[in-house]
């Protein structure tokens, strides 16, 4: 059992080596392992945001509006929480296009679109116990945004157009 563990060790270094890597190519530009981290941690705080401002759009503001008196709108009150999932995403990726430009992500707005339409609807599949839908939020919107910075280093525009617009239409695909 314990000679395993170099091995694990190992192959987990060279997939390091492999991701990120020092040289620039032909192809691809290069991203340091605390760039990488830094984008893990402001999608994961991204996540958090977007979970809140989500609950709070559809209890404080769409449920109380459309949901309350004599003149209910049932289809309205019926889909607040999308609603307020939504708007809460789009406000939240709003916030995250000048961090991710700080942090030195090529074409952040180009990852943010690509971020949008991927997660639009979300609020859907992660609803449900708070506790579970706040950890598939931040998770889910953690391996998005990661998946496609790593997908943005191409250096050609065009290829890194095609790049995130298969992710993104693949994301669609597979959460409808």
């Amino acid at each position: 059992m314990y000679a395993t563990i170099p091995n694990v060790k190992r192959i987990a270094m060279s997939l390091m080596t492999t991701f990120f890597h020092d040289q620039q190519t032909s192809y691809t530009y290069t991203m340091s392992k605390t760039t990488f981290g830094r984008i893990v941690l402001i999608a994961a705080c991204g996540g958090v945001m977007a979970w809140v401002l989500s609950l709070a759009f559809d209890k404080l503001m769409l449920t109380p509006l459309f949901c309350s008196g004599v003149s209910a709108n049932v289809r309205m009150c019926a889909h607040s929480t999308m609603l307020g999932g939504d708007i809460a995403l789009l406000l939240v990726n709003m916030l995250l296009l000048p961090l991710l430009a700080v942090t030195g992500v090529r074409r952040p707005l180009l990852v943010v679109l690509a971020a949008a339409v991927s997660l639009w609807g979300m609020t859907i599949w992660t609803n449900g116990f708070w506790l579970w839908s706040l950890g598939l939020t931040v998770v889910v919107m953690t391996l998005v945004y990661a998946t496609l910075a790593w997908l943005n280093q191409a250096k050609h525009n065009g290829v890194a157009i095609i790049l995130l617009s298969l992710f993104a239409v693949l994301a669609r695909l597979v959460l409808a």
